[in-house]
């Protein structure tokens, strides 16, 4: 018997981030993490041993410190690995978390951005030479999809510089990313999912191509302005 593959959709992982940054450049808030499919393997294995405090409290506070520098983590939650009635999910506040740093009238808000990863694939794959085996495009990004989205409630009267969103679509998989800012709240978001098939070695260049498109959102920080209209105003006058 053959049971269906599934697709990339249907093997998800997704990241969310939720919360307040304050006018010191404080962020604090929540991140929960769940997983579909496949991807939700990685997930049990992490939860596979129950954890005593010490474990829970080294976890939660290097999974803050990765989202913010000098972010504390609290209320850590978490399943059973081995119980696959459970939904693979696992949750934490991150706490005074330095997201900004202040210059002048401004603040830079630090993001984790992974596409120069990408770009360095690319030029691997161009010192290479010519190739001279097929492409499982499977191996590129593996049939997953990957979402991470940050959903930050701004000061009152802050606005972000956005960057430009990028999509970049081919045989290979499809990446996204969006910026938008809805009232006070900065929206930040990734997605990126796999494809599966084999292709002939000529398209490697669709590939590089591809890769260095992705590696186009290399948006390490966005720049806030806090400088209210009356503030602006007595500035120029």
């Amino acid at each position: 018997m053959t049971t269906p593959r599934d697709q990339p959709a249907e093997n998800k992982t997704t990241s969310l981030l939720t919360g307040t940054l304050s006018t010191e450049g404080k962020f604090n808030g929540r991140v929960e993490i769940t997983g579909t499919g496949i991807s939700e393997l990685g997930l049990r294995a992490m939860m596979r041993t129950p954890m005593d405090s010490a474990q829970r409290a080294d976890l939660q506070r290097r999974m803050a410190g990765a989202i913010f520098p000098n972010a504390k983590g609290d209320s850590l939650m978490t399943f059973d690995g081995k119980d696959f009635h459970a939904t693979p999910r696992i949750s934490f506040l991150v706490r005074d978390g330095d997201a900004t740093q202040q210059s002048g009238e401004t603040d830079i808000l630090t993001l984790r951005s992974a596409a120069a990863h990408w770009g360095q694939i690319a030029d691997q794959l161009e010192a290479h030479g010519p190739r001279k085996m097929p492409i499982d495009a499977a191996q590129v990004v593996g049939p997953t999809t990957v979402v991470d989205e940050m959903r930050i409630t701004l000061p009152d009267g802050w606005h972000a510089h956005l960057p430009a969103n990028v999509t970049a679509k081919s045989a290979f998989g499809l990446y996204e990313s969006e910026y938008k800012q809805d009232g006070r709240q900065l929206v930040v978001l990734h997605r990126m999912s796999g494809a599966e098939g084999i292709l002939p070695k000529e398209r490697v260049g669709d590939l590089i191509a591809w890769l260095r498109s992705i590696a186009k959102d290399r948006v390490s920080f966005i720049v806030i302005d806090h400088t209210t209209p009356a503030t602006a105003g007595a500035a120029k006058a």
